[in-house]
């Protein structure tokens, strides 16, 4: 009855061998092949927010003031040289990026203009400060919390809520430098 059936064959050893080498090649090559997508993530970040900054500048160097919307940067693709460009449509930043909120590359980017002023370049309300804020979409894209301000440096974070907490103090900084430096000269006089 027994001896119909075939007999189990043998693995061969070498067979199990490979299947733990390529099992270990595979548990040490994801971690780091997600790790390095991750950093690349985190860099375009990084670059695409200096990207936005670097653009504003050229945009409040020629119309004093930073404009209400991100909007107004947008047609950079253009043939049409953005020396000549009004106020409107600065053509400065491509249109996809030209966004008050936009989300690319599993970043989040929002623009906020601060400090509304009343002044104004043809038809944009143009404003003294801004912030631009940089977040990963969810935990597994990237972990680093990106904002800059009109100052143009660029703080990083590990969390939301450390990312508000520098972005703070450093407003704090740059609020109370003037007034520390006014108090200086007044001394200064005060010894004459």
């Amino acid at each position: 009855m027994f001896e119909d059936l075939p007999k189990p064959k043998r693995r061969n050893p070498m067979n199990q061998q490979a299947m733990i080498l390529w099992g270990a090649v595979v548990l040490v090559a994801l971690p780091a092949a997600y790790m390095y997508w991750r950093h690349t993530n985190e860099t375009a970040a990084r670059e695409t927010v200096q990207v936005i900054t670097e653009a504003l500048a050229k945009y409040h160097e020629k119309h004093n003031g930073y404009p209400d919307k991100l909007e107004r940067l947008k047609g950079s693709e253009s043939d049409r040289p953005s020396e000549t460009a009004p106020p409107e449509r600065a053509r400065l930043l491509p249109t996809w990026q030209a966004k008050d909120l936009v989300e690319t590359g599993g970043y989040r980017y929002r623009y906020q203009s601060t400090k509304r002023v009343r002044r104004w370049a043809a038809t944009v309300q143009l404003t003294v400060a801004y912030r631009i804020t940089a977040e990963p979409a969810n935990f597994f894209i990237g972990r680093l919390f990106l904002a800059t301000d009109e100052g143009g440096e660029i703080v990083e974070a590990y969390s939301a809520e450390e990312l508000k907490d520098l972005t703070t103090r450093r407003q704090l900084q740059i609020t109370t430098r003037p007034a520390e430096e006014e108090t200086e000269g007044e001394d200064e006089k005060a010894k004459e």
